[in-house]
């Protein structure tokens, strides 16, 4: 992905997530000249000054990795219940024992709440109130594919305090998607993009993109993002609870952080005592196809 700045005091800000970059030892991030993003990105305005070059970044499509996360849970035996609100939680001398949901009574000794924007409420249920979530609008502008994607890599602006910055991103997919804006809402389930995020994100997308295709938009669509006060990530055990496990404030780049955080999660709950140790095989639908492609290459056989 390219971060790019136009002035100095654009510079200094690159020089900020640099450092962010290096401390959390994202390999290969380095600031390069406007010239140099003019290589990497022929189509970038050419008034750009310097640009923030991180080779590693890369992006994925959510509702794919969703689905396939989903696939995962059902072949390893799990079952997801869908349209079931979680209405009670049952707490018996400070431990966990059930969870209640519209159509039945479920018996567990460890409840996860990865609720997102009602993972409060959740956690209320269980007498835990440490955080709040407070929705998050943010709105995308989603390009025609056939008019493909004018950038090869992600191109942005430096991120602010509530939002990555907003930019131009080519999806796997092969079209463009520019934004995303940032609003405040009261609301946590309606999400209708306002007609000054359509203009925030068009001005943005301009300035990076002089050949900006505003004819080529067919979509605007908006999605909420389940922020905390604290503005991070709300992962552990709730105090006074035991068997119940935070998972919330998993706003961006919540998703590109899953893997590391199931890491996280499982071995908190495995030192807690409130998962057993197994050394039971579990693969995901992107290994299984691997593995598959391997087979198919190699005949299935032995080779010497």
């Amino acid at each position: 992905s390219l971060l790019v700045a136009f002035d100095e005091d654009g510079v200094g800000e690159l020089e900020r997530f640099l450092g962010r970059a290096r401390a959390n030892g994202v390999p290969g991030a380095e600031i390069v000249s406007g010239l140099r993003a003019l290589e990497l990105e022929p189509g970038l305005n050419p008034k750009v000054v310097a640009a923030l070059w991180t080779p590693s970044a890369a992006y994925i499509d959510a509702v794919e990795a969703a689905r396939a996360m989903a696939e995962d849970i059902r072949e390893h035996g799990g079952k997801i219940v869908l349209r079931a609100p979680v209405t009670g939680v049952e707490v018996q001398a400070g431990r966990v024992v059930g969870v209640s949901i519209q159509t039945a009574q479920v018996e567990t000794d460890l409840v996860v709440n990865a609720a997102g924007l009602n993972a409060d409420r959740v956690a209320a249920l269980a007498g835990c109130q440490r955080y709040s979530i407070h929705p998050r609008r943010g709105t995308l502008l989603l390009f025609d594919a056939e008019a493909g994607a004018p950038f090869r890599r992600a191109v942005g602006l430096p991120p602010l305090p509530y939002t990555k910055g907003g930019g131009l991103t080519p999806r796997p997919g092969g079209e463009m998607v520019g934004g995303p804006s940032a609003a405040e809402q009261a609301d946590r389930h309606r999400a209708d993009p306002a007609a000054w995020e359509v203009e925030e994100i068009l001005e943005k997308g301009s300035s990076l993109l002089p050949s900006f295709p505003l004819e080529a938009v067919r979509e605007v669509g908006s999605g909420l993002r389940a922020a905390t006060y604290s503005e991070d990530f709300v992962i552990g055990s709730a105090p006074g609870v035991d068997g119940f496990f935070d998972v919330a404030g998993m706003q961006s780049p919540g998703v590109a952080s899953i893997p590391a955080v199931v890491e996280l999660v499982l071995d908190r709950l495995r030192s807690d005592g409130m998962l057993a140790r197994t050394d039971a095989p579990f693969t995901t639908r992107a290994e299984r196809r691997s593995q598959r492609r391997n087979t198919e290459e190699h005949g299935g056989g032995d080779h010497a």
